[in-house]
């Protein structure tokens, strides 16, 4: 597609203009650490020091898609963005005949989460009345957003995984690079039977299906995939659940002011932790065209976006990398957590996202394999490389026992992984440090220390995107 090739274009150009910039900043590229917030809920700005990173790049030239609740886009800090609301509903798409409305746009609570996620990626940091407000990671990047959820109102929930499916598949061809997930879908089967035990079970459900499906072609389309994994209110859940759990996906767990993980979930599918916990939000009001009370909320769905944003940085500022040196990149730099740098752990993954190190750290070196793609993941890491394969698995499972999902139109349940009320108070074998993955955690150290040396030779290069049938 043109709008792939003028979005790497565009990108070798920004960087190309900022790369004095990131050689003086890779010297102060320390890890991050807590800093004392200058208003509340803003507190990842400091710890992720959006203000050098921003003196690097905000991201220009790279597109993110979010598939979301609906958005409010009247809220002061969304001015300026790059923001392309898609004009129809995917719920209304997915299930013409459901009951209720499906806006895309909104002042009412269904339009808190979209809203809240769209902030965080590109907010420009001007609340209403001119007060500090949300401060987006990547404010330059082009902003795609997908409303997949009911109003306020609605009375039937739409076929959610069908719709995520419509949503990524229009995110693709629009010429998405990184696609940023911030609901989870516990599919059909969780409607059925109240649990979910195994792939086996998923994939025996269209809706499920339909959604792991299209997660696949997105990757194979070269199309990199971020997902918060489901907020835990009674315990960790009893399946990773799509689309977090997918393999290949890079499933993000938060990370808390006090620099305490606040995992959700435990496992090998997660891959990167982001601050999530007590962000600024504001409480959704029908009565306010712009919504003027803050609060502060919790959850992976905030983590999300701002993993999504590390990774369309790196993309900005290394327009010759591919996805998977790049994905390589925000691995290999993350601030470990609970482990060793560039060890994996299923508490928090590869640790924090360092955004200033991904701007300044030369990722030319680094092999191109996506590091969250897991040999024992599924589906199977062959099917998703080899590209045109449906995925696959056990057909003796059987979930008819609760229902049958040829016979029923009833959809799949929906989770936002934010809260919207103010806050009360394995490792993979494809890149696992001792395992084939080694390399690329070593090479990852050593070229924040030759980054300055090799710039010039970065600039020389240019590397197609892998893995797409098209141009996108």
């Amino acid at each position: 597609m043109t709008a792939g090739r003028s979005s790497r274009a565009s990108r070798r150009l920004a960087a190309t203009a900022v790369l004095a910039v990131g050689a003086l900043l890779a010297a102060v590229g320390a890890a991050p650490a807590a800093a004392a917030p200058t208003d509340p809920g803003l507190w990842y700005a400091d710890v992720l020091r959006l203000d050098q990173v921003h003196a690097v790049t905000r991201g220009e030239g790279v597109t993110i898609a979010v598939i979301d609740s609906a958005i409010n886009p009247a809220q002061p800090e969304l001015t300026g963005a790059d923001l392309e609301p898609y004009p129809d509903s995917l719920c209304r798409l997915a299930s013409p005949d459901m009951l209720g409305d499906a806006p895309v746009t909104t002042n009412d609570s269904a339009g808190f989460h979209g809203t809240a996620v769209d902030m965080l990626l590109v907010g420009n940091g001007v609340g209403p009345g001119g007060a500090p407000g949300v401060r987006g990671i990547a404010p330059g990047i082009r902003l795609l957003h997908y409303a997949n959820s009911m109003s306020a109102t609605g009375t039937e929930l739409c076929s959610f995984g069908q719709a995520v499916a419509l949503g990524i598949d229009l995110a693709v061809e629009a010429g998405a690079d990184i696609i940023s997930l911030s609901q989870g879908s516990y599919s059909d089967a969780a409607k059925y039977t109240g649990e979910i035990a195994d792939w086996d079970t998923v994939m025996q459900y269209p809706d499920s299906r339909a959604e792991v499906e299209a997660l696949v072609r997105a990757q194979q389309a070269g199309v990199i995939v971020v997902a918060g994994h489901d907020n835990a209110t009674d315990g960790p859940p009893p399946f990773v659940g799509i689309p977090s759990g997918v393999n290949g996906v890079v499933g993000v767990e938060e990370y808390g002011p006090d620099g305490v993980d606040q995992p959700q979930y435990t496992g090998p599918e997660v891959g990167l932790v982001g601050p999530g916990t007590d962000i600024l939000t504001y409480r959704a009001s029908f009565l306010e065209e712009v919504w003027t009370e803050q609060q502060l909320s919790s959850g992976t769905s905030f983590a999300t976006p701002l993993v999504s944003g590390t990774i369309a940085l790196g993309m900005a500022a290394w327009p010759d990398a591919t996805p998977n040196q790049i994905l390589q990149l925000v691995a290999s730099t993350a601030t470990p957590v609970t482990g060793a740098q560039g060890e994996h752990t299923n508490d928090s993954g590869f640790g924090l996202v360092d955004p200033l190190a991904v701007v300044t750290t030369d990722p030319s070196g680094l092999p191109d394999v996506n590091p969250f793609l897991r040999a024992d993941g599924f589906p199977a890491a062959e099917e998703i490389l080899a590209g045109g394969e449906s995925p696959t698995t056990d057909p003796t499972a059987d979930p008819s026992a609760a229902a049958s999902p040829e016979e029923s139109d009833a959809p799949a349940s929906a989770d936002p992984g934010g809260t919207d009320e103010p806050a009360a108070s394995e490792s993979p074998a494809v890149t696992g440090p001792s395992g084939p993955g080694a390399l690329p955690i070593v090479l990852g150290a050593l070229a924040l220390v030759v980054a300055v040396g090799v710039v010039v030779l970065v600039l020389t290069r240019r590397r197609a995107r892998p893995g797409s049938g098209s141009d996108a």
